[in-house]
């Protein structure tokens, strides 16, 4: 059963994940759901906007996914994702 919670995916992220193969998506997807799951999970860093909005932060493999809760009508928000190489 979920949580109650749904993604919501801006464009651009959405865009980037559609670039990606079987194997990126699958995992994309396993961590996304995880975060719907449980959003109140502790972010891995956290990151401000331009316009001053405070964001966070997770990682899922070889993703680093930016992302903000809306708990009043509980959306986990998707602002971005991009590819990361830890060093």
């Amino acid at each position: 059963m979920g949580s109650g919670w749904q993604l919501l995916i801006h464009e651009q992220a959405w865009d980037f994940s559609e670039t990606l193969g079987s194997a990126g998506k699958a995992q994309l997807k396993r961590g996304l759901r995880s975060l719907v799951n449980d959003p109140s999970q502790r972010p891995d860093a956290l990151r401000r906007s331009p316009a001053g909005r405070d964001y966070s932060v997770k990682y899922f493999g070889r993703f680093r996914v930016v992302y903000w809760l809306d708990p009043l009508v509980q959306e986990v928000r998707i602002v971005e994702i991009e590819s990361f190489r830890p060093k």
